[in-house]
């Protein structure tokens, strides 16, 4: 007589372990808009796992992210987490980024898209307002944020509007050092855009009329800059041997002209921004959003290439020392593109900076 046995297997897709989540109601063309966002969520996770860690991380993408690489980021940041040792929840937000064409010499639409993330702040507030306050099955779970590059906008945003969260990892990002710490150290290149070169157009400096400086200070928490120096599109990025990374884009973007409007002029005697269009009509700009995405620029380093902050930053980590992560196009996003081989200490590092791993 022959023994016979069995096997049962439960299969899913990988995404069925993930939340996800979207804005809506944001502008689609450009600048001023009125629209207030609001969210929607795609699915829930359909298993969590019994003897999960009370903890529920939520990814907020940048720019340049179509709705297929949004999906994959998502599900290779979720498998790479679980293989680093994480047990607990995972969501991520998708937001109306722009896109950036990767072969132009020109191919500024930064600005662009942080007004579409400025935008979309809202959303992300009520979002995680609503996992804080309306959700029994997250009671008790920290709620633990990390954005990356443009999405450092949406996330920081969100917080200053009075969005809860426990941890905050920023990843390269993408938004002013002096944001988030007044003593960060100014670049001259982007001081001497403001004064001194024979094109140089003043622009906002303080929240109060629009400018930077400052602006996150007031954002308290646990903040952790994920930051490398030679990043790529922060810092040290060429198209066509022409200087196209973040900081380029500052010294010579701002004020932003629009094909077919707006065009911006800052009044440094009144203090008053001024949108024109092309056919002679104009309007006085009151949206601060609109000004610090479009008109404001930043006198320091991207907060993902400058390292040694405080200020509203409690912890860093040097992507360059600590992992290798380089100075080409693709190191921008090292942990999703290199292989988990390489980059799973990183991970590693995400869980120890959301205080689950000792």
């Amino acid at each position: 007589m022959l023994a016979q046995t069995s096997t049962w297997l439960d299969l899913h897709d990988v995404k069925d372990f993930f939340e996800q989540a979207y804005a809506t109601n944001v502008t689609s063309g450009k600048p001023p808009s009125s629209l207030v966002s609001d969210f929607d969520v795609i699915q829930t996770a359909k298993s969590p796992a019994p003897d999960e860690t009370k903890q529920i991380i939520i990814f907020i993408h940048g720019i340049n992210n179509t709705v297929s690489d949004y999906e994959t980021t998502t599900r290779i940041i979720f498998k790479r987490l679980y293989w680093a040792g994480y047990h607990g929840r995972f969501a991520s937000f998708r937001w109306p980024c722009s896109y950036l064409p990767p072969t132009t010499a020109n191919p500024f639409l930064y600005n662009l898209g942080e007004f579409y993330a400025f935008k979309s702040a809202t959303a992300l507030k009520n979002y995680l307002g609503y996992l804080r306050n309306n959700r029994t099955d997250l009671t008790g779970y920290a709620i633990d944020l990390y954005a990356h590059s443009q999405g450092n906008v949406v996330t920081s945003e969100a917080l200053l509007q009075g969005a809860p969260f426990d941890n905050y990892i920023l990843t390269q990002g993408a938004f002013p050092a002096h944001c988030f710490d007044t003593n960060a150290p100014f670049l001259q290149k982007l001081l001497d855009a403001e004064t001194n070169s024979v094109n140089a157009v003043q622009t906002p400096f303080y929240p109060a009329n629009g400018g930077y400086h400052g602006y996150c200070s007031l954002i308290h928490g646990n903040l952790i800059d994920f930051y490398n120096t030679n990043d790529f599109a922060l810092a040290t990025g060429t198209t066509l041997g022409l200087q196209t990374n973040w900081e380029e884009d500052q010294r010579t973007q701002k004020p932003e002209a629009f094909f077919g409007g707006p065009s911006y002029i800052y009044d440094t005697n009144t203090l008053i921004t001024t949108g024109y269009y092309t056919f002679g009509s104009s309007y006085t700009v009151t949206d601060l959003q609109e000004i610090k995405a479009l008109v404001a620029r930043s006198r320091s380093k991207a907060v993902g290439a400058q390292g040694g902050l405080h200020g509203a930053i409690r912890g860093s980590v040097d992507l360059f020392s600590s992992y290798g992560f380089w100075n080409t196009r693709d190191e921008h996003s090292a942990q999703f593109a290199r292989p988990i081989q390489t980059c799973l200490p990183y991970y590693r590092q995400m869980l120890t900076s959301f205080q689950i791993l000792p």
